[in-house]
C-alpha cells in the first residue's frame, strides 16, 4: 500500500512538472507575439516537443510619408 502511494506522489509530481513545463512554453511564445507589428512567430517540434521558437519581425518604411512635393 505505501508503495502504491509513493508511485501516485511521483506521478503527481511528474505531471505538475509537464504542466509548470507546459505553461513555461507558452508563455514563451506568448511573449515571441507580444507587440509584434509585421512578421511571424514559428514554433518548431520534433517527437511532439516545442524544440524552437522563432521570432521573425518586419519594419515596414512607409516611402509616401517620406517624399518631398
Amino acid at each position: 500500500m505505501v508503495r502504491k502511494e509513493l508511485l501516485n506522489m511521483g506521478t503527481q509530481q511528474r505531471l505538475i512538472q509537464s504542466q509548470e513545463h507546459n505553461q513555461d512554453i507558452t508563455n514563451k511564445i506568448l511573449l515571441a507575439i507580444k507587440d509584434l507589428r509585421f512578421g511571424s512567430v514559428e514554433v518548431v517540434i520534433h517527437d511532439s516537443k516545442v524544440v524552437q521558437i522563432e521570432r521573425k519581425e518586419k519594419i515596414r518604411i512607409d516611402t509616401n510619408s517620406s517624399r518631398t512635393t
